[in-house]
């Protein structure tokens, strides 16, 4: 209870941390004081949130319009890239649509399908990490914002997947969601499943 004995003890904290300045010892005072802190911080999200979020994530990975291949390489980063609290990195992702694409060229296939008159940032094999951390953050990413599945951290430096899926990412769904994304992505290219499973492999693992 936040009392005015509660605060008083803070107060008293505060003051302790003040004269002595030293780092990392908040907790210990804390715990001096009688107060325990957390050691995590509790997030309960409702079992239907979660049930949405699940159905929307399968509802985009089977239904999204792919110009490109960027939605589903977007995923496959999502899967195997992001940590326990669902975060993973922009320029990371970058550097997986790099060599997907470097690969791609190597074997002697078209970047991507070509569109008209249209020539896809990838399509130049000199293209900067910074432009592909661009292109990242404004051609496949807001798709998945629009569908609350991915934000941007305050300094765009990571992608953060929806808390209402982080749990619920498990062995079987990472399986069944990298399966739809390859077979989209073999279709997307006309290309068999395993031609994009093994150069999946060779980029992600």
């Amino acid at each position: 209870l936040f009392d005015r004995e509660f605060e008083k003890s803070l107060l008293d904290i505060e003051r302790k941390l003040t004269r002595n300045q030293q780092p990392g010892k908040y907790d210990e005072y804390l715990v001096a004081s009688g107060i325990k802190p957390k050691e995590r911080l509790e997030l309960i999200i409702p079992d239907e949130v979660r049930r949405v979020a699940r159905k929307t994530l399968y509802e985009f990975a089977k239904t999204t319009p792919l110009e490109y291949a960027y939605q589903m390489l977007l995923l496959l980063v999502m899967l195997s890239k992001s940590d326990v609290n669902g975060w993973f990195s922009v320029e990371e992702t970058a550097r997986c649509f790099m060599k997907f694409y470097r690969l791609r060229r190597e074997a002697g296939l078209p970047s991507e399908k070509k569109r008209g008159s249209k020539v896809a940032v990838v399509d130049n094999p000199d293209v900067t990490l910074a432009a592909m951390c661009d292109l990242v953050k404004t051609r496949p990413f807001p798709r998945f914002e629009r569908k609350g599945l991915l934000g941007l951290s305050e300094d765009s430096q990571y992608f953060l997947i929806n808390p209402a899926l982080v749990e619920d990412l498990t062995n079987e769904v990472h399986r069944e969601l990298r399966a739809l994304a390859i077979r989209r992505i073999a279709e997307h290219f006309q290309q068999s499943i395993v031609e994009i499973l093994a150069l999946v492999v060779n980029v992600m693992g």
